[in-house]
């Protein structure tokens, strides 16, 4: 009797230990536990220079606007530059390739287009090419 008796206690132990197992998970699926950041959205493509997290000056992002419209033209390479203000914990090299891929910069056959990404906050840059 005693045996059974242990043999029950070990199953009740189990059972609270996989309902409390599910209930941590299920909060974390639901309000995001620390350590596992939704991804970021990308916004949407403006020009050649987005300045989203507001570092430029309007004069320079005009004349980075006109530059790179001019190598555009001229070369039919295609150079974006987009400013953060923070990665909100995202990592940096899925986030520029998401942008770059919904973006679709450049020429796929040329492989001309290119990505600067500065995250001001986190103080990274990235270089996407493709």
């Amino acid at each position: 009797m005693k045996h059974l008796r242990l043999r029950s206690d070990r199953l009740d132990h189990m059972v609270r230990c996989v309902l409390c197992l599910l209930c941590v998970s299920l909060y974390a699926l639901l309000t995001g536990l620390p350590g596992q950041a939704a991804a970021l959205e990308v916004p949407s493509l403006q020009g050649r220079v987005n300045d989203l997290g507001h570092i430029l000056l309007p004069a320079t992002q005009q004349l980075l606007e006109e530059n790179l419209a001019r190598l555009e033209q001229e070369d039919s390479t295609q150079i974006v530059v987009l400013t953060i203000p923070s990665l909100d914990g995202d990592n940096l090299e899925s986030f520029a390739l998401r942008v770059f891929e919904q973006w679709h910069l450049g020429q796929k056959e040329k492989h001309n287009g290119a990505l600067l990404l500065i995250a001001v906050q986190d103080r990274k840059i990235r270089i996407e090419v493709g």
